[in-house]
């Protein structure tokens, strides 16, 4: 499932399942039911999400996601939430206002995700904003206040350290965490922050917190689908893959606030 993954091998029409790794308070969400808001997630470690190329609006949404409907699937990994600001300070929200109209009309939860970069930012080949902090923390603070109420959980960035510039580095990351979380706090209180990492790269994750990521999050989100066919070369590893989940829960045990 991605939204900017730089991995070309996963830049695939198809739809993927997306293991989402909850700690904190979120280990308690509710099961969402067909009458309950878009906010709402269920309580399962999978969820369901597609590449770029199905999820940069409700038209690209409309090939599938009635199909995860119909066979009982409640919860989408993120709608198309990037950097909607065509100009400095003046936001185009039609396309994203859409999506999240099409997919609340199919009572399927959804999260959003904070990644990318404008066009006029000196940032704009690619990387993390790190020439345009004061504007990354402003666009996060915009959509977040633009999608209060309809999405309560964020992601910081896609897989990092996919998508992040050969230079840049976890502590760098860290920096994009803490803006996002007090730009997007400052705009809807009861919002929920994760941090991420590509597949199950715990190092980078530790590296992240101990430059200062620690404290500014809720959740944390991995997605080792990346790794998931160890189990089915190696008969015998699936207690080590299960155990990722564990794994991730005690290195930011202690970072939440």
């Amino acid at each position: 499932p991605t939204f900017m993954n730089t991995s070309s091998r996963w830049q695939s029409p198809f739809v993927c399942a997306a293991l989402v790794i909850l700690v904190g308070g979120l280990c308690q969400m509710a099961a969402a039911d067909k009458s309950t808001l878009s906010t709402d997630v269920t309580q399962s470690p999978f969820g369901i999400g597609g590449s770029h190329a199905r999820n940069w609006g409700a038209d690209a949404n409309k090939s599938w996601i009635p199909q995860m409907t119909a066979i009982g699937i409640a919860s989408h990994r993120c709608a198309s939430t990037g950097w909607a600001e065509p100009e400095p300070c003046k936001w185009k929200w039609d396309e994203l206002d859409k999506q999240l109209d099409y997919l609340e009309s199919q009572k399927i939860a959804f999260g959003g995700i904070l990644a990318g970069n404008p066009k006029w930012s000196k940032d704009a080949k690619g990387g993390l904003p790190m020439n345009n902090l004061p504007g990354w923390s402003r666009y996060v603070s915009e959509v977040v206040k633009h999608c209060k109420g309809r999405i309560k959980y964020w992601e910081v960035w896609n897989e990092p350290p996919n998508g992040t510039a050969k230079d840049q580095t976890a502590a760098d990351y860290a920096k994009i965490v803490i803006a996002a979380y007090d730009a997007a706090k400052a705009a809807d209180p009861d919002c929920k922050i994760g941090i991420a990492a590509k597949s199950v790269a715990i190092t980078y994750l530790d590296q992240a917190l101990a430059a200062g990521a620690k404290g500014h999050f809720d959740y944390v989100t991995l997605h080792p689908y990346e790794v998931a066919g160890c189990p089915i070369s190696h008969p015998g590893t699936e207690v080590v893959y299960l155990q990722i989940h564990d794994v991730a829960a005690v290195a930011s045990a202690t970072t939440c606030r």
